[in-house]
């Protein structure tokens, strides 16, 4: 179990609400007012459901004693169809356990999906006004809770899974990019901002007939929004997460050139990227093999025990753009050091 807590101040009463599921898995709640604090628990294991399977989400529910709640609604939906509205009730009749305890219940139906399907769902309050997950108010976090339907689910492979779920499939194969719904090793991640990767620059055409963003098998790149995506149970978590298709690149005939590579280097204590395969399905559909990589950032940096504040660069083939990690550490300097090193330690290899 993971918690995370965050603060604020309360303006509309004390309301705090927990939502975990039947397994006491996952949940979170936020008012749309500001809250003092959250705790968030996940995840649900979607192993443990399949289609027609009951999801019964409870939500713990406290207001001042002024305040009274009106009523709580679960909003529930199957992939990206519309939502269907239960009431929550807090009257000892199943799925509610005990009455009068401050703890609603309610059940989303899973009747008519297919082993690998998403269902989402998110709990509101009317009075006072909430609801669970909150998005911000730049809607850029989870805007429902979800699983995949994975009881019963078998593929003739030992990769891990990741299961992508997409409105529109095309879109996110753009560089305006699109807002989908990943389940990964036990865990949801709603409403992630995805696009495609490569340069469509001519200079960039190098061992291939097209530029990398007009490749009929995409690379993409997934931003979480300050949320965090496990992608190993032993390294940190991350921000953002970079898929390699192989399409047209040199290599493509083994998938295995890239990860070859950095699988050597950081084994003999090179700072890399780290990569591992991934069978990737969108909408439970077969999408195709790719890789996980690794994103250069922070970190990255502190992975590798180096400086997550130093400044940090980005070489392309035909120009190199200085980032830093650290805004006031910007500019040339610190990369004209490194080539003036690397020329002076090279005995003249490199002009």
């Amino acid at each position: 179990m993971c918690e995370r807590r965050g603060r604020g101040r309360w303006r509309s009463g004390v309301v705090w609400a927990v939502v975990w599921a039947l397994t006491f898995g996952v949940l979170s709640a936020r008012a749309i007012d500001d809250v003092d604090e959250i705790s968030v628990f996940d995840a649900l294991d979607g192993s443990q459901y399949g289609p027609g399977a009951q999801i019964v989400v409870k939500a713990r529910i406290k207001t001042r004693r002024v305040m009274r709640l009106q009523r709580a609604r679960l909003f529930c939906k199957v992939g990206f169809g519309g939502e269907r509205e239960t009431a929550m009730l807090d009257d000892g009749r199943w799925p509610d356990e005990s009455a009068g305890d401050g703890i609603y219940s309610a059940r989303c139906d899973t009747g008519g999906t297919r082993v690998g399907d998403m269902v989402r769902w998110r709990v509101q309050v009317d009075d006072p006004y909430m609801t669970a997950p909150w998005p911000g108010n730049d809607k850029e976090g989870a805007e429902y809770y979800g699983v995949a339907l994975l009881n019963g689910f078998s593929i003739d492979s030992k990769l891990p899974v990741l299961h992508w779920y997409t409105p529109d499939s095309w879109k996110m194969t753009t560089d305006a990019g699109a807002r989908v719904s990943l389940y990964f090793e036990g865990l949801f991640y709603d409403n992630v901002f995805c696009r495609r990767r490569g340069s469509g620059r001519a200079e960039a055409v190098i061992g291939t007939t097209e530029a990398a963003k007009d490749w009929a098998k995409h690379k993409f790149k997934f931003d979480f929004s300050g949320r965090e995506f496990r992608y190993d149970q032993s390294q940190r978590r991350v921000e953002e997460i970079n898929l390699q298709s192989y399409y047209q690149e040199p290599g493509e005939e083994t998938y295995m050139r890239e990860n070859l590579a950095f699988h050597i280097f950081n084994a003999v204590g090179v700072p890399a990227p780290l990569m591992k395969y991934i069978h990737v399905r969108v909408n439970n559909e077969f999408y195709g093999l790719f890789s996980f990589v690794e994103q250069v950032d922070s970190t990255f940096l502190k992975r590798n025990a180096l400086d997550s504040d130093g400044p940090l660069y980005k070489a392309v083939n035909w120009k190199v753009r200085p980032w830093a990690v650290r805004p006031e550490v910007v500019g040339m300097t610190n990369l004209k050091i490194i080539i003036t090193t690397v020329f002076k330690s090279s005995g003249g290899r490199f002009e």
